[in-house]
């Protein structure tokens, strides 16, 4: 579920909230990782294992199937975590992944993730994030993609479990 900071916000406890978490689940057959998390965010999430701020996640070895929704704050922020899921995959580690981010495809790690991505979902409307208290905090101030990939990702089970939540694009890479 991971803590995700809302641009222009300062605020970094915004948490995934539960629809996009079960499809999520249901995308990856499961969540062994949340690498930016905190034992609030895992009551949602139920990975298997989560890394907190403490613990830094980039500084950690991550495998299996990984959700992520880093913090969006500048450092480290979503470009440190994409370069660490980048890394992971291409090291063997990570064999299914999805990200939340924010749809600002004219970044760096934008375009990492569309490379590395088998399967979006350009989500239609605004995300309701939860807060500490797991009740809605608010909307983000930008659209979001659901970006997936890794080698066992199952493309089918992508697209059912995102099916309705917008449009979901193939990668040509």
């Amino acid at each position: 579920m991971g803590r995700g900071r809302i641009p222009w916000t300062g605020n970094n406890e915004w948490y995934t909230p539960p629809r996009l978490v079960k499809a999520a689940r249901q995308a990856l057959g499961g969540i062994d990782l949340d690498p930016a998390s905190c034992a609030t965010a895992n009551r949602i999430v139920r990975a298997e294992r989560y890394y907190t701020r403490e613990d830094d996640g980039l500084s950690r070895e991550w495998a299996g199937r990984v959700y992520m929704n880093c913090p969006y704050g500048r450092v480290p922020g979503i470009g440190e975590f994409v370069g660490k899921l980048s890394a992971e995959v291409a090291a063997g580690r990570v064999s299914a992944w999805i990200a939340l981010v924010p749809c600002d495809t004219s970044t760096r790690w934008a375009q990492s993730l569309i490379r590395l991505a088998r399967r979006s979902c350009f989500l239609v409307g605004r995300v309701h994030f939860l807060g500490p208290d797991l009740t809605r905090v608010g909307r983000g101030v930008v659209g979001h993609i659901v970006y997936g990939g890794g080698p066992s990702l199952d493309v089918r089970e992508f697209v059912r479990a995102f099916d309705g939540f917008g449009c979901i694009m193939r990668s040509l890479y």
